[in-house]
């Protein structure tokens, strides 16, 4: 982990430096079009670092050697970015909202950038996305698709080959109450 921290830092330092640079230039009351340029090449670097930062900061729960879900409000509930961890790429997203604070329930929802489907992510998303709230204490989820959207359905039940689930489906929706505390 000291390895971690020190990128962690290095990273903090590249940022600081780089809005100093950023300031400099924007503070400018005339600005050529090749310092438009740099604007713009910064705010992406520092963004880009700043991602590498929240990946590294990120709960050992909710990554892996090939994704991280990143909530930057840090609550439970809401909506989790998902980045590759080599490229820092944004994959898409998966959401958790609980159904009802009194029980240990919620629904999970996904959705994988066009670019990015045919690889996984959804899936591995869910699996890290529900250990890490059966450590918070939420007892179970529910995931629900409709029957039209194939990708969905299989996700769906390759993820009840691994976890005790109650089927809630009907004619047009495949849903499945998904028991976390006990995988």
């Amino acid at each position: 982990m000291p390895n971690e921290e020190l990128k962690i830092m290095c990273l903090k330092y590249k940022i600081e430096q780089l809005k100093k640079q950023l300031k400099k230039l924007e503070d400018k009351q005339v600005l050529t079009t090749d310092e438009r340029i740099t604007i713009t090449g910064l705010n992406n670097r520092i963004k880009n670092y700043e991602i590498s930062v929240s990946i590294l900061e990120t709960s050992d729960l909710l990554k892996d050697d090939e994704i991280a879900l990143i909530n930057r409000e840090k609550q439970l509930e809401g909506r989790y970015d998902i980045y590759s961890v080599t490229d820092q790429l944004r994959l898409g997203y998966i959401t958790f909202y609980p159904e009802d604070f009194d029980t240990e329930k919620g629904s999970v929802g996904y959705s994988i950038s066009m670019p990015h489907r045919g690889h996984n992510y959804a899936f591995k998303s869910l699996k890290l996305l529900s250990n890490y709230l059966s450590s918070e204490g939420i007892e179970k989820i529910s995931v629900f698709a409709e029957k039209a959207n194939e990708v969905s359905v299989r996700i769906i039940d390759k993820f009840s080959e691994e976890v005790s689930y109650e089927d809630k489906s009907n004619d047009s929706f495949k849903k499945y109450i998904f028991s976390i505390n006990n995988k």
